[in-house]
């Protein structure tokens, strides 16, 4: 029997013949990125990346990404050109995200940012009823150094309204506030960034002073929940360091104090559902810098500290390991609870210099503000380096441990380890800075950062920068078997070089089919397809050609007018350059008011306009190849037509 099949393409995206992908648009100044950003928002479809050439941008006061919108499937990228010189923003403002979705941040520098945050993500809200958060954004390869100054705005990195996003591989600075201010934010996910406190209180030039910084590290707060914190270090980062909860204002929630959520949760705490794990913390107070302590409790609820490696040296009865506290007075009227329902389990904690009773410290507790029976120490390892086994003090320093846990009526700790040296590493340019010895990871194979495992990893591998997924769909004789082959010759004729990129089975009965396969990006990609019956009889190959182009056109060139102009006329030729074959098109106020395909061969365009009268007319220009990608606009200069005479002469003499 012959086998026969019949073939057609569709792209996983695109419903052209030949292969599109979204464009790929590289800016070189500031002004480039603002207009693309704010004039030219419709060019950026999903999938679009957007490639920062390196530079300093801090000419523009802050960038808008305003109701700007990938997809799960083809989200938006914004990401320096080259990782190892990203572009820089400063100067008066950073990065200002509204209400936009899918967004991918790569390899940028935000710095010296003076009275604003570094960069402000947050949601339209008209009322609790009308809310439309910004969601499924990535940070990741960014830097943040040297943000804010305490009478400002001065968070490196400030969400408000935020859900699903992922903070990765960041490096944060010196921050007068906070590196990272959550206001009722949830579902995220903070991963593998270091904190480097600095002693900092603005850019020296702009008459700052130094100073550490204020506030957190982190702030989880105002209703913030489901918060993933794991595999980061934080080196003397911050006044509290990491703060589980917060203190708000009231109308900083997101939904009502003491409504209840779609879930059932009440909203009755600043922080909820937040888990800690697989983190370094280091913290001293040589020269009065650095953390106050690792990290805090602020009105938190289902909190789970676990698996981390702490290094405390503080002489200072403020300061300690770890902070209990209750939230403002005035929220907890409006019905904010106490801090409840926390677990510390299976960390290494390592301290030297905490005055006793003062690792667990609980300073502001005040009778029905606070749940110490709800809270839990269980399987911790406690060692301090000035107190060791044999000198005599080691029962009093450890049992201070639960003394301090009994001071503020928490249960005493529950199978504790107590006075074994981890050799904790402490060379910052080691690679094992702050890890434990191969000895003691052996004997406890459960305890502190070295020990975690993130269990929740389900990421497929991605697909190559350089590759596209494609499908390839048609149908062809029941039970045949489908391969599809490189055509390595472009021959369309199988040959021993050519190898099998993708195939399936039919069934009984079976002739409709699809194979997805990988196509090269801004490329010819060609293939053969053959159907092999039951019998072993091969069909002749069916060619496949795909073009795939994602180049945008260059800008193109105005040759008239040169300079802006003014005029009476009813309309005005615009003329000027572009890709040869592209469509030309006359932008105003958002508008194609006007177009010229060019044809092989041909680059001049020529394109009548008409004028509004007795105003500034302002066009702009773009070209657009067979693709579908649509260059840069380049600015046409302003047009002004005026046809209202002058008012007659007045004779005063004679």
């Amino acid at each position: 029997m012959k086998s026969f099949l019949v073939l057609f393409i569709i792209l996983l995206f695109s419903s052209f013949l030949y292969g599109q992908e979204p464009p790929t648009i590289t800016v070189k100044t500031a002004y480039e990125l603002d207009q693309l950003l704010r004039r030219q928002r419709s060019t950026i479809v999903p999938g679009t990346t957007i490639l920062i050439a390196p530079g300093d941008y801090s000419e523009i006061w802050r960038f808008h990404v305003i109701d700007i919108h990938g997809t799960e499937a083809a989200p938006i990228t914004i990401a320096g050109l080259d990782p190892n010189d990203p572009p820089e923003f400063g100067g008066i403002g950073g990065w200002y995200v509204q209400n936009s979705s899918h967004i991918i941040f790569r390899n940028l520098l935000i710095r010296d940012v003076p009275n604003q945050n570094g960069m402000l993500v947050f949601a339209d809200q008209v009322s609790f009823d009308e809310l439309s958060p910004s969601h499924h954004l990535v940070f990741e390869n960014l830097t943040f150094r040297n943000i804010g100054t305490p009478w400002g705005e001065s968070d490196a990195l400030k969400f408000v309204y935020v859900d699903y996003f992922t903070i990765r591989n960041n490096h944060f600075e010196g921050w007068a506030e906070q590196a990272i201010d959550m206001i009722a934010s949830q579902y995220g996910v903070i991963e593998d960034n270091q904190f480097i406190e600095t002693n900092y209180l603005g850019s020296p030039e702009l008459g700052g002073n130094p100073f550490v910084g204020e506030n957190a590290t982190m702030f989880t707060k105002a209703g913030t929940r489901h918060i993933l914190i794991q595999r980061n270090l934080f080196y003397n980062a911050g006044l509290e360091g990491l703060d589980l909860g917060g203190f708000s204002a009231i109308y900083g929630y997101r939904s009502p104090i003491g409504s209840t959520l779609a879930d059932g949760t009440v909203v009755d705490y600043e922080g909820s559902d937040i888990e800690v794990a697989g983190n370094r913390f280091y913290t001293d107070n040589s020269d009065q810098i650095g953390a106050q302590r690792p990290i805090s409790l602020e009105a938190s609820n289902r909190t789970s500290v676990h698996h981390n490696t702490f290094f405390v040296d503080n002489d200072n009865p403020e300061k300690g390991m770890i902070y209990i506290t209750r939230t403002t007075p005035s929220l907890m009227e409006a019905g904010i609870q106490v801090s409840r329902n926390g677990t510390f389990s299976n960390n290494l904690f390592v301290f030297q210099n905490i005055p006793q009773y003062y690792l667990i410290n609980q300073r502001y507790y005040y009778p029905g503000y606070y749940s110490p029976e709800t809270f839990t120490f269980d399987n911790n390892a406690w060692y301090n380096p000035l107190n060791p086994p044999g000198d005599g003090k080691l029962d009093d320093t450890y049992d201070s441990i639960n003394g301090d846990l009994a001071l503020d009526n928490i249960p005493p700790e529950t199978n504790g380890i107590y006075g074994v040296d981890p050799e904790l590493d402490l060379d910052k340019n080691s690679e094992t800075y702050l890890c434990a010895s191969a000895e003691f990871q052996e004997q406890y194979p459960n305890i502190g950062a070295d020990a975690y495992v993130e269990n929740n990893d389900s990421t497929e591998p991605e697909t190559p920068d350089s590759l596209l997924q494609f499908t390839v769909i048609g149908n062809a004789e029941a039970n045949s078997l489908i391969k599809i082959y490189n055509d390595n010759n472009e021959d369309n004729i199988v040959n021993e070089e050519d190898t099998i990129i993708g195939s399936i089975q039919m069934t009984n009965g079976q002739t409709n089919f699809s194979i997805v396969i990988n196509i090269q990006k801004n490329q010819i990609n060609n293939f053969s397809a053959t159907a092999t019956d039951v019998a072993s009889n091969e069909s002749t190959p069916t060619d496949i050609v795909v073009v795939n182009d994602s180049i945008a056109p260059d800008i193109p060139i105005i040759e008239n007018p040169t300079d802006n102009i003014i005029l009476n006329a009813d309309n005005y030729l615009i003329q000027g350059t572009a890709e040869e074959n592209s469509l030309v098109k006359i932008y105003k106020n958002d508008e194609i008011i006007a177009s010229e395909q060019l044809d092989n061969d041909n680059k001049n365009f020529n394109i009548v306009v008409n004028l509004d009268q007795d105003v500034d007319n302002v066009f702009s220009v773009t070209a657009t190849d067979k693709y579908d990608n649509e260059s840069l606009a380049a600015l046409v200069a302003i047009i002004t037509e005026d046809s209202i005479p002058p008012d007659p002469p007045v004779i005063t003499d004679p």
